[in-house]
């Protein structure tokens, strides 16, 4: 069982598209900048027992 250390298993098939960006990186990109206002988005918060989590009609 030792088929994920394989060196077969670490190349890519051999008709695979290349596709910038997709199956291979490009390097004309500028890296990614994360926005601060990602950083204390409202899906960070933790779940209290405050705020409920949807709606109910009864």
């Amino acid at each position: 069982m030792e088929c994920r250390n394989s060196p077969v298993t670490k190349t890519p098939p051999k008709d695979l598209p290349a596709i910038p960006g997709v199956t291979s990186p490009t390097s004309d990109e500028p890296p990614m900048q994360v926005s601060q206002s990602h950083l204390h988005s409202p899906e960070d918060k933790r779940a209290g027992g405050e705020e409920s989590q949807f709606e109910m009609d009864i």
